[in-house]
């Protein structure tokens, strides 16, 4: 038990110190063009501009979507998680020469931005694939070979896969979408790996300008202006974040004051209304993995004080005990368990060193040499003197109550006639004085 329980105990740390080391999307430096940390993403940015693509970062939601509308760009979502979900559900109203590319979406992000794939796994960690037979036929990938680009999984109808479902391209709206189930092809410290770095420049640079929103905290929902037209193929050019600007201050320019955004209801983009914070993300993934650390302390700790880890040891009992009762109660133990041998070797490793002493031979003695000399002592027939003695292992009750018995009368013939010797020689010894 305690070997199982030991080693769940090691992969629950295991699992405890991944999600530590796992990159947190709320690090400025997270995936951001302008970060020259390992998870940052200027070396992907710097061999961008190097290919002549201008790179556009902008922090809100609302101005990265305003500059996709203008088309023939790529809108690089590194934190889809992090935007709000009216914002999501914008991303179908882009024109279709802009493509969107979204890191990681997780399934909610999907359905908000009523993109027709869903999410079917997230392994362990990222591991690198093939494009899949004949390469991949997604724009802007044909030169890459094997990346580290499948983590998270993706499937649908009507969607173009590759690298195992790690790279999937689909259509919201008229608006491209392509879902990358891992952000190690982006960062810094892994861009040099496998053929990361020709994927992750060729999925962007198949338009001219990169859009690449840096967001890493949640903002709050869209504001537009009711009066102006929300039914053409863009987002509506009056599009604005609604943040804390005092209302008197919200004015369009016309005398109007924008609202929140009217547009597709919460229930149409896969929720039923503002849902509240989940718990698990109002705190950092780094203190759930520190608190389950510290539950596992507990437990092993727990353990430690019920069960004693190392061999029995002798404990003065709290009453004294009969020792017929001991030997009764030990019998039936044996007698229970049917364990004739044992019962017998008990037996033998208290009479030997009795006869062993009485003919005066060391307590080591073999059995052959001690079934001789007990025989040449009190007689008796050899292969009997010696099964008693020796290491033949009875198979029943009977066989095992036999041999006993013979084993007693030899220890008590042995000593007898040992006490007789003594008793002659003291009377010899008399008589000559």
């Amino acid at each position: 038990m305690l070997p199982i329980t030991a080693a769940l105990v090691a992969i629950a740390v295991t699992g405890a110190f991944h999600a530590i080391e796992e990159p947190s999307r709320t690090d400025p430096a997270y995936l951001s063009p302008s970060a020259d940390d390992p998870t940052g993403a200027d070396t992907l940015a710097s061999r961008l501009r190097a290919r002549g693509v201008t790179i556009s970062r902008e922090t809100r939601t609302s101005d990265a979507l305003l500059k996709a509308t203008r088309g023939d760009a790529t809108l690089v979502i590194t934190t889809p998680g992090l935007m709000h979900w009216r914002y999501l559900g914008m991303l179908r109203l882009l024109p279709s020469s802009t493509r969107v590319v979204l890191v990681e979406p997780s399934e909610l992000d999907l359905r908000n931005g009523r993109v027709p794939m869903e999410l079917t796994g997230v392994a362990w960690s990222t591991v690198a694939t093939a494009p899949g037979g004949g390469g991949c036929p997604i724009a802007g990938t044909a030169d890459a070979g094997p990346a580290a680009v499948t983590r998270s999984r993706y499937t649908g109808p009507d969607v173009v896969t590759c690298y195992d479902q790690g790279l999937v391209q689909a259509f919201s709206g008229n608006t491209e979408v392509i879902a990358v189930g891992s952000a190690d092809i982006f960062r810094n410290d892994r861009i040099a790996e496998h053929d990361n770095a020709t994927l992750a420049v060729g999925l962007l640079a198949t338009k001219s300008t990169v859009i690449w929103l840096d967001l890493h905290e949640a903002e709050p929902g869209p504001l537009v202006d009711e009066n102006a037209p929300s039914n053409g193929p863009v987002v509506p050019p009056s599009l604005r974040p609604g943040d804390d600007e005092p209302e008197d201050d919200r004015g369009d320019g016309q005398g109007g004051k924008p609202t929140p955004q009217s547009g597709p209801s919460r229930e149409a983009s896969g929720g039923g209304g503002e849902e509240p914070p989940n718990i698990w993300d109002v705190f950092p993934p780094a203190l759930w993995a520190i608190l389950v650390g510290l539950l596992l302390m507990l437990l092993l700790l727990a353990l430690w004080r019920a069960r004693r880890l190392g061999r029995p040891v002798h404990e003065p009992l709290p009453v004294s005990v009969r020792g017929s009762e001991t030997l009764l109660g030990r019998a039936r133990l044996y007698q229970r368990a049917k364990a004739t041998a044992t019962s017998l070797e008990t037996l033998r490793q208290v009479l030997r060193p009795r006869i062993t002493e009485a003919l005066g031979l060391p307590p080591l003695t073999d059995t052959d040499t001690l079934a001789d000399a007990v025989v040449a002592r009190i007689g008796g027939d050899r292969e009997l003197t010696a099964a008693a003695l020796g290491d033949d292992r009875p198979s029943t009750e009977r066989e095992m109550l036999k041999l006993a018995r013979l084993l007693s009368s030899i220890s008590d013939a042995v000593r007898g006639a040992d006490s007789s010797a003594d008793d002659q020689s003291n009377d010899d010894q008399g008589d000559d004085r």
